[in-house]
């Protein structure tokens, strides 16, 4: 169901319609996911580093912890997810196994494979403040989607339904890709895969626990290299959207004075001279002036959002340094006093009775 490029909707696109229309599910494969606080960080074509919104990568607070399938991951990396939802006349009971957090925006899949460039994705972002399912379980009942067996199959042996449907729908078949989950390295002439996602953890829980085996996915390796913190991320979030707006803001009023210098080129005078009227060159050196003004902004949004990341790292390292023990220790002296005061009344009872047996 991958949606990545324009080519892929084509021949190599998915059509699960007639099963999906059975079984109570919608999904719809003109749409893609953008994420804006699971978005990864990817290399552009000029060297840079920037955040994808379509490339994507789900730790444990959008994984359901409490199916087996999912419960012992710790990230899961795709791309251009598709999105399910369940139709008001579906009879299966659903439990969701991914979902994309509050900072989500769909967009057009054709719009989508056009854009190669993050920060003009990023530009099309606009949350929906709301969750979206990306990977469920569907279990219950469940009738055939088909009104005969296929050709050559035993029609004795074809179910026409069941009560013990299990099935997993994923809206992404990329996390299936390399690129997303191992890194390769060459050690004398051997190629050495390492995980640093739980993709192929994910999908070979999928396949034991609908095999009807689970009996390995409790001590499956867990990897993983990232470990980010929350709050930090949604400092950066913050920060990104802030310098996205000031800079669509500087793109509008370029492309503003493109317009402007197109025109003044085509008020040439005799010889060719440019005839610029005052009033002009004014609004052309207010427009440089504000130019500047806005550029000096976008480097103190980045600032500011360096300046909140370094304090919170120095309130943590405050907290792990100095608070954390100086609290460890003032508990330890009242569990003692605590304990003393609990140890004196003992120790004079027993003496009293000693002396009036005496």
């Amino acid at each position: 169901m991958s949606m990545l490029t324009g080519s892929a909707m084509g021949a190599n696109s998915s059509n699960l319609t007639r099963l999906f229309d059975t079984w109570g599910v919608n999904f719809d494969e003109q749409q893609v996911l953008l994420d804006a606080f699971s978005g990864l960080d990817v290399r552009t074509q000029t060297g840079d580093v920037a955040r994808h919104f379509g490339f994507v990568g789900f730790s444990g607070n959008e994984l359901n912890e409490q199916d087996v399938t999912t419960s012992n991951l710790d990230l899961i990396n795709g791309a251009s997810f598709g999105v399910f939802s369940k139709k008001s006349n579906s009879a299966l009971r659903w439990s969701t196994l991914i979902h994309s957090t509050k900072n989500s925006d769909l967009i057009d899949s054709v719009q989508y494979a056009q854009m190669r460039d993050p920060q003009a994705l990023s530009q099309q972002y606009k949350s929906d403040n709301k969750e979206y399912i990306l990977a469920a379980r569907l279990t219950g009942s469940a009738k055939s989607a088909f009104d005969q067996a296929p050709e050559g199959i035993d029609t004795d042996k074809r179910l026409t339904q069941t009560r013990d449907l299990n099935l997993i729908l994923v809206g992404d078949s990329d996390l299936l890709s390399d690129r997303f989950w191992v890194q390769q390295s060459s050690f004398f002439g051997q190629t050495i895969t390492t995980p640093f996602a739980n993709n192929g953890d994910f999908l070979t829980n999928a396949v034991e626990n609908l095999a009807g085996s689970n009996a390995l996915i409790s001590i499956r390796s867990r990897g993983t290299f990232a470990r980010p913190f929350d709050k930090v991320e949604q400092l950066k979030l913050v920060a990104e959207q802030k310098f996205r707006e000031q800079e669509k803001i500087l793109q509008q009023q370029l492309e503003e004075t493109e317009g402007q210098l197109s025109q003044l080129q085509e008020q040439q005078g005799e010889g060719g001279s440019l005839v610029i009227s005052p009033q002009q060159q004014k609004a052309i050196d207010d427009f440089m002036q504000q130019k500047v003004q806005i550029r000096k902004a976008l480097r103190d949004v980045r600032h500011q959002l360096d300046k909140d990341i370094e304090k919170l790292g120095n309130l943590l390292k405050f907290v792990n340094i100095v608070l954390a023990p100086v609290l460890l220790v003032l508990l330890l002296m009242l569990c003692r006093r605590l304990l003393r005061s609990r140890y004196k009344p003992t120790v004079q009872t027993s003496k009293m009775s000693k002396e009036g047996q005496s």
